[in-house]
């Protein structure tokens, strides 16, 4: 059989919310309430043999998704992680709302992180640096890609985050932005309602906030101690990243540049220690997982050139989302988009859309030469008409159990699970 026969052999038709036990009984083993899993194995006329495991979880299951960053992830003292609520935990990011005693562990065993974080079910997802050739400081190797957001815990009602120097998203009941939307990619989203959706996100209409109470600024202009609070898109604001270019030229007459990596600033074009540059003109590089965020500096309602020179090496950045986003509460970014609700071809499977493109990261999608021919192994997303969330953890290198899919292939095994938005 074809993968999609193999699929709908082992599956049948994927169910409503409310036909979730009469289909699935036979095919799917139901592990906690709402979620369901099964693995689809065999040898597929399309793909040769594959191992995929499947992950169903009802709208009205009450899962809380959480994002986190095994290699910071946060435990309470009672080293069981939640409230006892569960969770699906979606790979690279985030943190959890302890409620006992903080410690920050690592723990980079996904099994392991499950059982101490008390979630019903755990996948890894989400991109983060590996295989690019040219990771240097501030970048590091495993830094997240792109956008991660988790759910706010307690110590976060200031927006630091639990970071030394802060970062986070400060506005309404969305989550903790731990590292911003730097390329227009596609996202797994859940909102504060518990809905899931796929989107893309980027850092049009994103406020960025640089310095905070935990800075130490002493400057009586500051407010807070933000020293610079900018709405990219406006006035002019801009940021530049590695789609868009290695290094971007920035005119000192009439605009300042800042290199940011996740919360913290790296350089400005006011640093002595700049990149060089001629005249009045400066050329910065741009960081591999971090972007330059261009500011004139003609608006002085806006931009305080005092202020400006405060900003250095270290200082706190925090991230808030435009009203339309404002009730994320965890949010993990992938793509690009597999299947677009309407079906809209353009949409789907568009890499330059999202942004991969140049060296961007990972460099494997951006400077794919195959034109989509690599069986590699794939994480899918994707969520039905009726809301149900569905994972597709499909296995790939092996020979003999698995080799992979290709993009449009994992396109496929998602429209067929029931899926009409996907990543």
């Amino acid at each position: 059989p074809t993968l999609v026969q193999l699929v709908k052999q082992t599956t049948q038709t994927p169910p409503t919310s409310n036909e979730l036990n009469s289909n699935k009984e036979l095919q799917y083993d139901q592990f906690a309430p709402g979620c369901y899993h099964v693995t689809i194995s065999g040898i597929t006329s399309d793909f040769g043999p594959v191992h995929i495991n499947i992950l169903r979880i009802a709208p009205d299951a009450g899962i809380a998704m959480e994002c986190v960053d095994a290699r910071t992830v946060l435990l309470d003292g009672a080293d069981n992680g939640n409230d006892g609520s569960g969770g699906s935990n979606d790979g690279n990011g985030g943190s959890n709302d302890g409620s006992n005693d903080v410690q920050q562990v690592g723990c980079t065993d996904l099994t392991t992180l499950a059982k101490r974080k008390g979630a019903v079910a755990a996948i890894s997802g989400g991109f983060f640096l590996y295989s690019e050739p040219d990771i240097e400081f501030p970048s590091r190797r495993t830094d997240p890609v792109g956008l991660l957001v988790s759910p706010r815990r307690r110590c976060d009602a200031g927006s630091d985050g639990g970071n030394s120097s802060g970062g986070g998203n400060s506005g309404g009941g969305g989550g903790f932005i731990q590292n911003p939307p730097v390329f227009r990619r596609a996202a797994l989203l859940q909102d504060a309602d518990g809905n899931f959706a796929v989107d893309r996100v980027g850092m049009d209409g994103v406020t960025v906030t640089i310095g905070g109470d935990d800075d130490g600024n002493d400057n009586t202009d500051a407010v807070d101690g933000k020293l610079l609070s900018v709405v990219v898109g406006r006035d002019g604001v801009r940021c530049v990243h590695r789609g868009d270019a290695r290094t971007v030229t920035v005119d000192e007459n009439v605009e300042i540049g800042i290199s940011i990596v996740g919360t913290h600033v790296f350089k400005t074009t006011m640093d002595d220690n700049g990149t060089g540059g001629s005249g009045t003109s400066k050329t910065m590089d741009v960081p591999l997982a971090g972007f330059v965020l261009v500011v004139p500096t003609n608006n002085g309602d806006r931009v305080n050139i005092k202020l400006l020179s405060a900003i250095t090496q270290g200082t706190s950045v925090s991230y808030t989302f435009p009203e339309s986003l404002s009730n994320i509460t965890a949010a993990m970014a992938g793509g690009p988009i597999l299947l677009s609700a309407d079906h809209d071809a353009e949409d789907a499977l568009d890499l330059a859309a999202e942004d991969f493109r140049g060296s961007a990261p990972p460099v494997t999608f951006s400077q794919d030469e195959t034109f989509d021919r690599n069986l590699l192994p794939r994480m899918g997303a994707g969520v039905t008409a009726e809301g149900e969330l569905v994972l597709a953890a499909v296995d790939g290198r092996n020979l003999e159990q698995a080799l992979g899919l290709t993009l449009r292939g994992t396109a496929n095994l998602l429209e067929a699970l029931g899926c009409v938005r996907a990543l």
